[in-house]
């Protein structure tokens, strides 16, 4: 099924079937709760939703991990819905290391110290988590809990001020759902020697479970494995 974000209020989206054109032909799609679960021709039954989500993103579209997103738009004469496909970014590789100045513009962002200098980035469509494992020297509102609990899962915490309620704790748990991706970023240490230490890039992560409030704990789960070369680097258990 296709979750659509609360915004999809404003294309004024009514429960049940809706006419829609796809490729330049006319379908209808069935919306219930917040999400399409069905777009069929009209006046047939078959679902053709998984169809055209493999002829649009392949054969693996829809699989877990996957994080395929459409568009969807009013033309002058009714809905259209179409494939939205954006370059995650320009050149960064999981598993390389970057400053993290030189993160912001592989993104097409503008780097800005008071907004990149924090650990929890937005930047719609993007969300970053730039996190340092040792925080000895750290001031303690900054020393969060983070480390990763296998090679595929992270468990990462929030700012302390940061509720399940508030805008950012419903960008976390619903960032799929809200059409935001959202990159971690980790490092062992802040410094290496008098200059920083840059981050390893870990990919795209996905919500798994939260638990706590004020700060909140979250487990994530990556979409590649940590290397068995960076283990002992980041901590990673055996």
């Amino acid at each position: 099924m296709l979750f659509l974000p609360s915004a999809a209020a404003t294309l004024h989206l009514e429960q049940g079937p809706t006419p829609v054109r796809i490729d330049g032909e006319a379908y209808e799609v069935l919306i219930a709760n917040l999400a399409i679960k069905v777009v069929r021709k009209l006046g047939e039954e078959e679902n053709l939703l998984p169809v055209i989500l493999r002829r649009w993103f392949g054969s693996d579209a829809g699989l877990p991990g996957r994080g395929e997103r459409v568009k969807l738009k009013r033309s002058p004469s009714d809905l259209e819905m179409e494939a939205l496909r954006i370059t995650t970014s320009q050149g960064l590789k999981v598993w390389s290391r970057y400053l993290r100045e030189t993160i912001a513009p592989a993104f097409g962002l503008t780097f800005s110290q008071a907004i990149w200098n924090a650990g929890f980035v937005v930047q719609d469509p993007e969300v970053f988590l730039l996190v340092t494992l040792a925080k000895e020297d750290m001031n303690t509102e900054h020393r969060y809990v983070d480390h990763f609990v296998s090679d595929r899962e992270f468990a990462w915490q929030s700012q302390n001020r940061t509720t399940r309620t508030s805008k950012h704790g419903q960008i976390l748990s619903d960032h799929r759902a809200q059409g935001k991706r959202v990159h971690l970023f980790v490092r062992p240490t802040k410094k290496t020697g008098p200059k920083p230490t840059p981050f390893f890039y870990c990919g795209e992560v996905d919500f798994i479970s939260w638990e706590g409030d004020a700060p909140i704990s979250i487990k994530w789960r990556l979409r590649e494995a940590v290397p068995p070369s960076l283990h002992s680097v980041l901590g990673v258990p055996p």
